[in-house]
């Protein structure tokens, strides 16, 4: 038993050329944002068609609405349902497009910050009733540069500005297998004391939503894997033994462990298991390699039932469940000794 299974494994591993995951991107455009002014604590912003990010208290912005003080702090929500519910995300970035701003002085980023209150609304959002952000961490930060003059609007050509990173990689993750809407904040601190004064900050203009020319507004672009069935070469069942040899392939995030959960029916029809399938057993130490294939030939404790079919789904840890795999049909061995009936 133990050499067919060995030969069984090196001959499906030759014959079978592995299965990339399919990589797709959806972008997404925000369905609110607006920003909020401390100087105007009870103003809402959100039909211009700019977002302020600015953390000085005590310098300014300024363009057609003339000078204001103060800090500015943007908002962003984006409707994550585009995304499919068993997706692998990959990679998450905020593209926001700069028209103008000012380098005051203090911290020269511009930063991305989580906002798990999702009830503001663009049309009502204030400085006074804006929620607040979550913790005190970064999920993707940017240096955006703009000097003299001070005021100006635009200066220059549009600028894109993407924001990345691997915290807003996995907050846009949380969210989408979460409440499925994820809300943000554009924060730039202000600087109590800096070399060229106090309460400072950098100050930058972004397009909002409503900018005229759809090519500047805010989007969410998130690449991912579209989640591969496993695919199921064989399930061998051993009566002498009572357990089940099962042989296939899984394509998941490379480098990653994955829990296979294998079941079993009495009818398979056009490849999938029918009736109500019952777990066969599971296995958990399955790893990917850096391509994100993973070849298995393993036991599992329990014998499969005379003329059943098996299937199996796999999934990461804390992750969605594949699609189940085409079913096999469980094929018995005799006493043991190899022989495939």
């Amino acid at each position: 038993m133990r050499q067919f299974l060995a030969t069984l494994a090196a001959v499906v591993c030759t014959l079978v050329a592995p299965l990339a995951a399919r990589a797709s991107t959806v972008t997404i455009a925000p369905t609110a944002d607006a920003f909020v002014r401390a100087q105007a604590p009870t103003t809402n912003f959100g039909t211009v068609d700019f977002l302020d990010s600015h953390g000085g208290f005590g310098s300014y912005t300024c363009g057609s609405d003339q000078q204001q003080p103060g800090a500015a702090y943007a908002y962003l929500k984006f409707d994550l349902s585009s995304i499919p519910h068993d997706a692998v995300i990959q990679s998450a970035e905020v593209v926001l497009t700069s028209r103008t701003g000012f380098a005051w002085d203090g911290d020269p980023a511009q930063h991305l910050r989580f906002v798990g209150d999702d009830s503001w609304t663009e049309d009502a959002i204030t400085y006074r009733d804006s929620p607040a952000a979550d913790g005190e961490g970064y999920l993707a930060s940017r240096e955006i540069f703009y000097g003299f003059p001070v005021c100006g609007d635009p200066k220059g050509s549009p600028q894109p500005q993407a924001f990345t990173g691997e915290a807003l990689t996995q907050t846009v993750a949380d969210q989408s297998s979460g409440d499925g809407t994820l809300s943000l904040q554009v924060y730039n601190p202000n600087c109590a004391e800096c070399s060229v004064g106090s309460n400072l900050g950098y100050w930058v203009r972004f397009y909002s939503r409503e900018a005229a020319d759809p090519n500047v507004r805010p989007e969410l672009v998130v690449t991912y894997a579209e989640s591969e069935p496993p695919v199921l070469y064989a399930a061998i069942p051993d009566k002498a033994s009572d357990t089940t040899t099962v042989v296939g392939r899984v394509t998941s995030t490379p480098s990653t462990s994955l829990n296979l959960r294998f079941y079993t029916s009495d009818t398979c029809t056009d490849g999938q298991l029918g009736g109500e399938p019952s777990l066969l057993g599971t296995l958990s130490d399955v790893s990917t390699d850096e391509s994100g294939e993973a070849y298995f030939a393993q036991r599992l404790a329990g014998a499969a039932p005379p003329g059943s079919f098996v299937a199996v789904t796999a999934r990461e840890v804390e992750g969605p469940a594949s699609p189940m795999s085409r079913c096999v049909p469980a094929r018995t061995t005799t006493s043991g000794r190899g022989r495939v009936s």
